[in-house]
């Protein structure tokens, strides 16, 4: 999961206009204090934000834990005397990317079965999902709908493994195994919730027998 930013959000005014600078968006992160722009409220609420791409103490991306333990705040004064800056408001907005939890599978060919050009008896097209074990330990389910021109569409899934197509009088002609549809669940939307090992990617191997 990629962290792309933090925004830290005021609503404030002042109960007169000021004729100065006089609040500002406040963060502590890893015990080091840093301010967003000073701000001149006028005598509307109106929402004062300031934008953090990284974290100003390491000047690297965000993490999690430093999420975690954000703290943030205001700054105010008086916009004159016996007038007053008012905040009803301080929330921070978070950016990041993630995989969808669940969706379709990615469709298109993956292998041409090519038989001997004299050959003209029956073919067993069979094709293995060859990493499972890595698989199950990103995804809940996945369910992949393999198609094989001349043939009826089989259901591949990480509980059976295998996909099994028979072509009666096969003959000669090149015929196109694709992946037609399906869908998955992944077993969270943390990455680091994942097992060791864990990928995404299946790998695909298909063994063709004429009979």
């Amino acid at each position: 999961m990629v962290l792309n930013y933090v925004i830290v959000h005021m609503v404030c005014r002042s109960t007169a206009n000021a004729t100065q600078t006089n609040a500002y968006i406040h963060i502590k992160t890893n015990g080091v204090e840093y301010n967003g722009p000073e701000e001149t409220l006028t005598t509307s609420y109106t929402i004062y934000s300031n934008q953090w791409d990284d974290n100003p103490q390491t000047g690297q991306a965000w993490t999690w834990d430093e999420i975690d333990a954000l703290q943030i705040g205001v700054g105010l004064r008086r916009p004159d005397t016996n007038e007053s800056a008012l905040c009803t408001q301080v929330y921070v907005e978070v950016d990041f990317d993630a995989p969808p939890l669940s969706g379709d599978v990615s469709t298109g060919d993956l292998f041409v079965v090519t038989p001997n050009v004299d050959y003209t008896g029956d073919l067993a097209v069979k094709v293995y999902l060859a990493n499972t074990g890595n698989l199950t330990k990103a995804y809940q389910s996945l369910n992949m709908e393999l198609y094989l021109e001349g043939s009826e569409m089989r259901l591949l899934t990480l509980e059976n493994g295998v996909a099994t197509f028979w072509l009666d009088n096969a003959g000669s002609d090149n015929r196109t195994l694709s992946v037609t549809g399906g869908d998955y669940t992944l077993t969270s939307r943390e990455i680091s919730e994942w097992e060791v090992d864990w990928t995404v990617t299946p790998e695909l191997y298909c063994e063709v027998t004429q009979r």
